[in-house]
């Protein structure tokens, strides 16, 4: 995947979950983006992500370890999950509301302490 080419779009609400829709419209061919439920708190739609990740059609499970365009869900012990992006290449392609970036996972892994790997088995 050519990460290069989501870093100068913008997304809306969500923004991060925006973004893992357009990347995986775009390189996979799969509908992602009804996972994205903007109601409730940051942590009952990071929650309402995993279930719905989980549960889909798309073959999702949870992984013990990333694989090239998994999805990473991210979070604190205290919000909880409330952040996604696409492992690619070592680093995490993630949108906030007015940057996309492209971080080494373990940068990542230094502020968000709660991570979570879902792909394809």
């Amino acid at each position: 995947m050519d990460a290069s080419i989501y870093l100068d779009r913008q997304y809306g609400q969500p923004p991060c979950w925006e973004l893992v829709a357009d990347v995986y419209a775009t390189e996979y061919g799969s509908d992602v983006g009804r996972y994205a439920v903007v109601t409730g708190t940051i942590r009952e739609a990071a929650q309402k992500f995993a279930l719905h990740i989980a549960t889909d059609p798309h073959g999702f499970a949870r992984l013990s370890e990333p694989v090239e365009g998994c999805i990473v869900l991210i979070g604190s012990p205290r919000a909880g999950l409330h952040h996604a992006g696409v492992y690619t290449d070592g680093k995490l392609l993630h949108a906030l509301r007015d940057s996309v970036f492209l971080e080494p996972l373990e940068s990542v892994a230094d502020r968000y302490k709660l991570i979570e790997f879902w792909g394809r088995p």
